[in-house]
């Protein structure tokens, strides 16, 4: 499913040129960059060394058929996020469940942490704290039934009209 995810966001960053909305432009490449950052950081974390996928590849490109030091795919993942934080709009001009700058900022804090750069993760938290978009919620409750709050910083949205891939039975 992660390289699912790489897969379809190496396929958007690949046809970005179509694009005439530099605005958009922008902002799905630092979307897709996100995503492709979460996949490779989900895999990291759970497999240890890993394919870098930095393009769409097909099954004759055997060379990247063999895992990258877990070391490179975090290198990779952190070029992937600065990048993103540069295009990513804020948490008040996005709709929710869409990446902003403030999840990618949080996610390279979460990469730091996993590399022990705690300096740089303390760094990008407290900016993500005082830029004011995040928030404790007043009452515990509205963190698990308030969908969309102050605290969530990247969640992705579901529908439950789907009938093919819905949960409610």
């Amino acid at each position: 499913a992660n390289y699912n995810v790489v897969f379809r966001a190496n396929t958007v960053l690949e046809h970005l040129d179509v694009m005439v909305d530099e605005t958009l432009k922008t902002q799905y490449e630092g979307e897709a960059l996100f995503a492709r950052a979460l996949a490779h950081f989900n895999l990291v974390n759970g497999y240890g060394d890993v394919p870098i996928l930095d393009k769409v590849i097909g099954p004759q490109e055997t060379e990247y058929f063999n895992r990258d030091n877990a070391s490179d795919v975090m290198d990779f993942i952190i070029a992937d996020l600065e990048n993103a934080i540069i295009k990513l709009p804020s948490k008040g001009s996005m709709t929710f469940g869409r990446a902003t700058k403030g999840a990618a900022e949080a996610l390279l804090a979460k990469v730091y942490l996993t590399n022990g750069d705690y300096s740089q993760a303390e760094t990008l938290c407290a900016s993500i704290i005082s830029g004011g978009e995040y928030s404790l919620e007043s009452s515990y409750s509205d963190v698990f039934y308030n969908e969309g709050n102050d605290e969530v910083i990247f969640a992705i949205t579901y529908l439950d009209d789907d009938l093919f891939e819905s949960q409610d039975f």
